[in-house]
């Protein structure tokens, strides 16, 4: 029989490539009243006023189509899961 030889050692792995560009922030919401989902607080005369949402934030290229972040929300009510 003949010898064996022991193969070729690998190459190293490549490097990574560049990370893409962030998207841009979500505005802020404006919320008159907060609740927890089915419990829906009551009152008469009450008027609710709520102020403008924040602007969503530019992505990280503005050249990038969509990469910039919604605007933020806005209701006199919100409710959240319990």
């Amino acid at each position: 029989m003949g010898l064996a030889h022991a193969g070729c050692q690998g190459g190293p792995g490549g490097e990574g490539g560049n990370g893409g560009y962030g998207g841009g922030g979500l505005g802020g919401p404006s919320i008159g009243i907060a609740h927890l989902s089915g419990q829906l607080p009551g009152g008469r005369d009450v008027a609710i006023k709520t102020g403008m949402p924040g602007k969503g934030g530019p992505g990280g290229n503005e050249a990038v189509t969509g990469s910039a972040g919604e605007d933020g929300t806005k209701g006199d009510t919100l409710g959240f899961p319990q």
